[in-house]
């Protein structure tokens, strides 16, 4: 299960509230001048994210008597659980944050390309990654281009991982991204840009053999408290999309194209 949180930029916050600055895009250049001469002076815009961390958990109550008995590290085992749910919490929120956009049209599988290639800025989408579900990704892996060369290549750091023209494919279950009869979902996204993850002391997990005293229970709790919105190192100005995400969906037959671009949001 791949966490999507690790391409956010992820804020680290010790509050359970509160705002932070990010520059609005800007696209002006440094101004030349003369010897001696006065250099132009320039301001910098700033805009306001704002984040109340929510609070998510999960307590399971587990008999003494099994932990007694047990002849595995059952405590271990639910830790990953514990860890496997914090992680589907995650990148449903993060999905949802993503989801919200206005619709381009496009043709087949290129769209993404044009979308790396002009869409988005070369320098955001330098980084930027495509987030697609199982089955999308099946689709994908199945497409070689005319000399019979798969279109997805295997990553060099890492060859588990498949890149499309050297951008990052990163698959979620159906489950977490559904989509519409055979339709494909495609998100291409520099996600350090767009999505600030505000982190309040990451996952926590405790055990108390109390709380459970009159059912001969151990309790194990996880708490996390995490906020998704959207504005990663800096925020767009309103007719800008230069840091958005981009969404592509796909209609098997009809093959048409909908890009998305992720709105501002306060």
């Amino acid at each position: 299960m791949r966490p999507l949180k690790d391409y956010c930029n992820v804020i680290p916050v010790g509050s359970r509230s509160g705002s932070m600055p990010l520059e609005v895009a800007a696209t002006d250049t440094l101004t030349a001048f003369d010897e001696l001469s006065e250099i132009t002076q320039s301001d910098i815009s700033f805009a306001q994210v704002a984040w109340t961390a929510a609070d998510y958990g999960d307590i399971i109550p587990i008999s003494n008597s099994l932990l007694a008995d047990e002849t595995v590290n059952l405590t271990d085992y639910i830790g990953r659980r514990f860890a496997r749910k914090a992680v589907r919490t995650e990148n449903g929120k993060i999905l949802t944050a993503l989801g919200g956009a206005t619709a381009k049209t496009g043709t087949d599988y290129k769209a993404i390309k044009t979308m790396l290639n002009k869409e988005l800025d070369p320098a955001i989408a330098a980084e930027a990654i495509i987030i697609t579900n199982q089955s999308g990704f099946d689709w994908l892996d199945g497409l070689e281009d005319g000399n019979g060369h798969p279109l997805l290549q295997p990553m060099l750091a890492d060859p588990t991982r498949k890149a499309f023209s050297g951008h990052e494919v990163v698959v979620v279950t159906d489950a977490e991204l559904t989509q519409s009869g055979t339709s494909y979902v495609f998100y291409v996204v520099n996600m350090r840009e767009y999505l600030a993850f505000f982190d309040r002391a990451g996952v926590t997990m405790a055990v108390s053999t109390e709380a459970g005293f009159t059912k001969n229970a151990t309790m194990m709790r996880v708490i996390e408290r995490f906020r998704c919105a959207e504005g990663g190192y800096w925020r767009s100005s309103e007719t800008d999309n230069y840091a958005t995400s981009r969404i592509i969906r796909w209609r098997s037959g009809l093959k048409e194209v909908n890009q998305y671009g992720g709105a501002d949001s306060e």
